[in-house]
Order: structure tokens, then C-alpha cells, then sequence
């Protein structure tokens, strides 16, 4: 309107801003119609509509987005692949971005990898989780109450409430001490699946442990 032209900065905002909102197809839009606009597709843009894409659940576009990013030049770096399995509800695109991810020599912070736990326990994949804390430990990344908690957090979405128990009683092997938010998300997993009886077993024991106060838990009663 004033005769002021939307510069690459203007556009990386605007696909920053739908990917976070969640306005996947207005970002697939504004990022396809750069080219044409004369915007060359930088990092950031890539970035935005590579996990964009995760967020939708279309692996294939977001290898499609990966491979084209660096046939134009563009490696992507540690920050393009942690965002992207930041944005992922799918545990094999998140897995398969973590093996990229390494097989390239990056190495995954904590963050990256409790993400990727968190769904993995979210769909009930015990082994996919075990196999990641056991990656964490060979890796040098510092496995610890929150490693589990988010574990345990996504049994108590699923309703996974044997899992989580047992993560709990993995936790105990290792000397890892459990918390309020440990024992919230266990509990959690017990009142979502229905397992009453084990949800008694692991109050008692929360007594008899006396590592936190049982009427701190918002799931005590």
C-alpha cells in the first residue's frame, strides 16, 4: 500500500509465525511462492517449514525439504534438525530425524533426546525408550530424574500405567531419585488406565519411601 516491497525477513516471520501457530497450510503457501517473489529460501525458512512439516506429520516432505535444503547449499545444522523433532507427534519420523541427525556427527542435547523419549513412551514403544536413555549414557548426555519424568509423563498420556511403573522402579536401580512430578505422571498413567489397585500399590510405596510428601501430589486423593 505504501510501495513498500515484503523483504526475506518479512516472509521468515510469517512462516515462523504458521509454524508455531500451527498454520501449516499458509506456510506451505508463503513458502513455495518465494522463488517466485524473487526470495531466495534461506536456513530459517527451511528451518520453519521442515518442522512445520514434522508438526503435520509428513515425513515425506520433510526429508523432501531436508534433501532439496542441501542440494541448494544449505546444510542443515544441529538447531534445523532439533526443531524439527521438537515439532514431531509421529515417534518414527522423530527416530529417524535423531538418526540423520547423528549419522551427519551432530550431537543431540538433552533437550533433543527427551523429546524424542516423550513420544516414544507417548505410543508405548518400551524398547524404542530404553534403547534412548541407554544412547544418552554412551553419548555423554547426563541421563536424570527429568530424563525419566518425561518417560513417565508420556506412559500418563497413553494410560500406559505398567511402564510407567516400571520406569519408576528402573529409576530406584540406578539411584536416580524420584520426585513429585514422577510420581503425578506414574499415578496419572494409573488413573488413565483404570488401574486402581496399582495406583494403592504405588501410594503405599510412597509412604513406606518417604521421599516426598504424599499430599503434594495432585493425584493423592
Amino acid at each position: 500500500e505504501k510501495g513498500v516491497m515484503p523483504d526475506k525477513i518479512t516472509f521468515n516471520t510469517i512462516l515462523l509465525a504458521c509454524e508455531k501457530g500451527h498454520g501449516y497450510e499458509l506456510a506451505s503457501n508463503v513458502f513455495d511462492s518465494l522463488p517466485s517473489l524473487g526470495i531466495a529460501k534461506d536456513r530459517e525458512a527451511y528451518g520453519s517449514i521442515i518442522s512445520a512439516h514434522a508438526r503435520a506429520g509428513k515425513p515425506e516432505l520433510v526429508f523432501k525439504a531436508l534433501d532439496e535444503m542441501e542440494k541448494s547449499g544449505i546444510a542443515p545444522d544441529e538447531i534445523t534438525y532439533s526443531a524439527a523433532i521438537s515439532s514431531c507427534e509421529d515417534y518414527e519420523l522423530a527416530l529417524n530425524l535423531l538418526k540423520m541427525m547423528k549419522s551427519k556427527g551432530m550431537a543431540p542435547d538433552r533437550k533433543t533426546y527427551h523429546r524424542v523419549i516423550f513420544i516414544c513412551s507417548k505410543f508405548s514403544q518400551v524398547a524404542h525408550v530404553d534403547n534412548l536413555i541407554e544412547q544418552m549414557s554412551v553419548d555423554g548426555v547426563c541421563v536424570n530424574v527429568n530424563t525419566y519424568n518425561v518417560a513417565v509423563l508420556g506412559c500418563g498420556e497413553s494410560g500406559d500405567e505398567n511402564f510407567a511403573f516400571q520406569l519408576l522402579e528402573t529409576m530406584k536401580k540406578q539411584n536416580i531419585v524420584p520426585n513429585e512430578r514422577t510420581y503425578d505422571a506414574v499415578l496419572s498413567a494409573c488413573q488413565n488406565s483404570g488401574n486402581q489397585e496399582l495406583a494403592f500399590y504405588v501410594l503405599d510405596a510412597i509412604k513406606a519411601d518417604k521421599i516426598v510428601d504424599i499430599d503434594s501430589l495432585r493425584l493423592s486423593q
